[in-house]
């Protein structure tokens, strides 16, 4: 997805445990919002104070064992497009988006802090091979919207920074969405219309959760759980049940969600855009048997190379999600490199195959006073908020 952007952190033990827990708690408490306005004031503070005096990159230092450096890190999108609020409306998950100016105006502040690199540039300076004047960023773009070439490619080229767009080859020119969209928007409109969601699920023989998100969760919660829950066949089923109660028809899912065309995506491919293998189908990586392991990798890399005319040295697991098995499938199938959505400094003689990423959506650097402050984006990125 991303969900890749349905990843949570770990939380830490002590003082670290307390920030995490504060600042990403799993749920809101019900007493209303002023909780979230605390910790939007007590983070922007924190960010303000550690950017500001000098004691971020001491902290990232002590934390990530990392010596003073020039380091490199990633940073991850999914779509973007014209208004973010609007899509919200229109039923897209809001963690997977960013609005257009916002965006623009993320790049020029990481711009101002930290040089772009490509992803090849990124991975020969894990390999020694290069050297970096500051600290440095590389963009990704996972699953391939249609937005990344109507929104994100055009500021793209117009500033001239450097990107990679993970794509699922299965859908890349086709009318197929994604599940965790389809998912996403029918559970919604199902909580908005208080469907008995549970019953349902009985009815398609899938044990109810007893956790009780599917009870009691928001809309991102039950999709996720359910995500985690349910084989490709329960869920397919499952949404079929769901659209013929809610009488939702096909043009009905949100237009964003739709997927970018092989004629776009050479497009970018000629002017200098990096393309990598999301895998095939999008299917968890660590929750398949192995052959069809080798066979996402090896499909979605022959599919893009194909098409591109290129060699595909790169990879991001879906939803982040690996194992040593995965890993090593990844380096025998000649990927150079794979992506995580976990938290991490990536620096020289780092692993190539489990590269860290913090994943950025419309709030990523909300603040008290900007949703674009310079130390709250320097903080997102570096990973102020997490713990290890």
């Amino acid at each position: 997805m991303s969900a890749d952007m349905m990843s949570t952190s770990g939380t830490g033990n002590g003082m670290l445990g307390f920030f995490s827990s504060f600042f990403y708690p799993r749920r809101l408490p019900a007493s209303g919002p002023q909780p979230a306005i605390y910790r939007r004031l007590l983070k922007s503070a924190l960010a303000g104070g550690a950017y500001y005096s000098g004691l971020l990159d001491l902290y990232i230092q002590f934390r990530d064992r990392c010596p003073a450096q020039n380091r490199l890190f990633m940073v991850g999108y999914h779509a973007v497009v014209e208004e973010s609020g609007r899509e919200i409306e229109a039923g897209m998950m809001p963690q997977q988006l960013i609005s257009r100016s916002l965006f623009e105006r993320e790049l020029d502040q990481i711009g101002a802090q930290f040089d772009f690199l490509s992803i090849d540039q990124a991975v020969d300076f894990l390999e020694g091979k290069i050297h970096l004047k500051r600290d440095s960023i590389v963009l990704t773009f996972d699953d391939g919207y249609r937005s990344i070439y109507d929104h994100a490619y055009p500021i793209l080229k117009r500033k001239g920074v450097p990107a990679v767009f993970y794509l699922c080859t299965d859908y890349v020119g086709t009318s197929r969405l994604f599940d965790h969209d389809r998912l996403f928007y029918l559970i919604r409109k199902a909580v908005q219309g208080s469907l008995p969601i549970e019953t349902l699920l009985l009815q398609r023989g899938i044990p109810i959760d007893p956790n009780g998100l599917i009870a009691s969760g928001s809309p991102l919660e039950i999709t996720r759980r359910l995500l985690e829950i349910c084989s490709k066949t329960e869920l397919e089923a499952f949404m079929r049940l769901l659209q013929e109660k809610l009488d939702v028809q096909e043009t009905d899912f949100p237009s964003e969600a739709a997927m970018v065309g092989w004629e776009a995506v050479e497009t970018m491919a000629r002017e200098g855009m990096t393309f990598g293998s999301h895998t095939a189908s999008h299917c968890l990586l660590t929750q398949v048997d192995p052959k069809a392991v080798l066979e996402e990798l090896r499909l979605s890399k022959a599919a893009l190379e194909a098409r591109l005319q290129r060699k595909i040295d790169h990879l991001a697991y879906p939803d982040g999600r690996t194992s040593p098995y995965v890993i090593e499938a990844a380096r025998a199938c000649g990927y150079r490199s794979a992506c995580t959505t976990s938290h991490a400094v990536n620096k020289v003689g780092g692993d190539r195959y489990l590269l860290g990423r913090e994943q950025f959506w419309e709030n990523s650097a909300l603040g008290w006073a900007s949703n674009c402050s310079k130390a709250m984006v320097a903080s997102q990125i570096k990973g102020l908020f997490k713990t290890r």
